[in-house]
């Protein structure tokens, strides 16, 4: 990473990965197994529609404000201007004088100004990053109403299965060193920007930006999933050969690939320790069962134990007996 991006990490704690990551699956999600991968989505395709959106700080827009958020050199909007405008100075000051006797006659306008720097970040980066979610679960999150509520929601109403991942293997253990894989911040209250928050922008700031927005959740909503996630910038796939990416009727998303197809059988089976376990649902098919037993049976996958969940006979609660 170059000194722009540390830079921009710097302010954010690094955090050791827990002993154990779960990520569930429904059907489809079998290559996941198959082929040892693990999916990225743009925020736009994830289920908070608060996702990399931070509210507004409105409450500090006034007219100097905003005439200084317009004018500053080295705010977002000055870069936005001359990108539009392209190299003619003379182009640029007729724009800048038509955008100052508008701010003038208009002071109002302040949180539209605003709000379009939300949007101008957002429709950047969105489409160019991927979010992998993973669940920090203990076993008794796993047994627990959490747990019962995440089969149901990510694994096809408890169809599906469920991935357990060494946290602390050495693929986890590099992405928390570098600062993108994270705990999510979940927070009582919205995280809100500022008009000065765009008044320096370069990598530094995109990167500060980019790492802070895409941690934040609201608590009372999303706290129960105790989610870490890895962000990737879509262009990782042409830069780091563990990434892949890949076309779908949403446009192309990001793969993380836990080995390489090319290595040895005895570097695929060091590599796949980083799969520990993998538990059916409480309703999964036969026909799904038979699929992961059939990839389980592969060499690199010997040590990998396969569980079944079931209803708990007398609280609710999960139970996992061997499979």
């Amino acid at each position: 990473m170059g000194p722009e991006v540390l830079a921009g990490l710097e302010e954010f704690p690094l955090k050791k990965p827990p002993r154990a990551f779960f990520r569930f699956y429904d059907k489809k999600g079998l290559r996941a197994l198959t082929h040892g991968t693990l999916k990225f989505s743009p925020p736009k395709l994830l289920n908070d529609p608060f996702e990399m959106w931070a509210g507004l700080n409105l409450e500090e827009i006034d007219q100097d404000s905003l005439l200084r958020s317009l004018i500053i050199s080295t705010g977002i909007f000055q870069h936005m201007v001359r990108y539009k405008i392209g190299n003619s100075p003379i182009a640029y000051e007729q724009a800048m004088s038509r955008i100052i006797r508008a701010a003038h006659a208009h002071p109002e306008k302040g949180p539209a100004h605003l709000r379009s720097m939300n949007d101008a970040i957002y429709n950047v980066v969105a489409d160019n990053i991927g979010i992998c979610s993973l669940s920090a679960f203990a076993a008794p999150h796993l047994a627990g109403p959490i747990g019962i509520r995440h089969w149901a929601m990510y694994a096809d109403n408890h169809r599906g299965f469920a991935i357990e991942y060494s946290g602390r293997f050495s693929l986890f253990a590099g992405l928390a060193k570098a600062k993108w894989l994270f705990p999510v911040d979940y927070r009582r209250k919205r995280l809100r920007s500022a008009l000065s928050d765009f008044d320096v922008w370069n990598d530094a700031q995109l990167t500060r930006t980019l790492r802070l927005w895409t941690s934040v959740k609201c608590s009372a909503a999303w706290g129960h999933e105790k989610e870490w996630r890895i962000v990737a910038p879509l262009i990782a796939s042409k830069r780091l050969p563990q990434f892949i990416s890949e076309k779908t009727r949403y446009g192309n998303r990001l793969v993380l690939k836990l080995w390489s197809g090319r290595g040895s059988a005895h570097q695929r089976s060091l590599d796949a320790q980083i799969i520990r376990r993998v538990i059916l649902g409480a309703r999964a098919s036969d026909k799904l069962e038979a699929q992961i037993r059939a990839t389980l049976a592969r060499p690199h996958y010997s040590h990998v134990i396969l569980e079944r969940a079931a209803c708990c006979e007398q609280d609710y609660a999960m139970v996992y007996k061997p499979g």
